[in-house]
């Protein structure tokens, strides 16, 4: 028994240990959504909780007090294993989505209205869930009662009330409305 321990150690050690794959191939789906290669992805599956984050970073040209060069645009999606896949999967189209914006308008887009592009940012997500043959209306949905739920959050200044992102994916949506219309 000894020597089939070592055995898979070896074996460990020679071929290296990667973690265990990303169920959703998030990476796959950023690509598929029109994430640019030069966007740095990073997609986690963390804790066993109910936590779901993401963000979008624009490149560019940066000075800190430590350094100044080049950033790489950036879309990370952190969610707990608890927390439902439609719900991480529009997180991550969301994301993505603001870095669909950034590449169309550019910079001009941190003069725009925030509430004004987090909604559209929550309309591409759902249309590209719905693009997907995923309930993506439902998953807007669902993030409402999810994040009131944990969290008691109904919304904030920057994005607006979930109530009110919910009505304005279900009004601008077309495309999924479209999908569910169909006979």
């Amino acid at each position: 028994m000894r020597y089939l321990l070592a055995l898979a150690l070896a074996l460990t050690l020679l071929l290296g240990w990667a973690p265990p794959a990303d169920p959703l191939d998030a990476a796959a789906l950023a690509r598929w959504a029109g994430l640019g290669p030069e966007v740095q992805f990073v997609f986690r599956v963390d804790a066993d909780d109910d936590a779901v984050n993401g963000y979008f970073q624009p490149g560019g040209y940066v000075c800190s007090p430590f350094e100044c060069g080049p950033v790489q645009p950036k879309v990370a999606v952190i969610a707990g294993r608890n927390v439902p896949e439609a719900i991480v999967l529009y997180v991550l189209f969301h994301e993505v989505a603001h870095y669909l914006q950034w590449r169309e308008w550019g910079e001009a887009m941190f003069a725009m209205d925030p509430v004004a592009l987090e909604w559209d940012a929550d309309v591409r997500a759902v249309e590209m869930m719905c693009a997907r043959h995923d309930d993506g209306l439902g998953a807007i949905s669902a993030a409402r009662d999810w994040l009131y739920t944990h969290y008691q959050y109904e919304g904030d200044v920057l994005h607006g009330t979930m109530a009110e992102r919910v009505a304005n994916a279900l009004a601008r949506a077309t495309a999924c409305r479209q999908r569910a219309e169909a006979p």
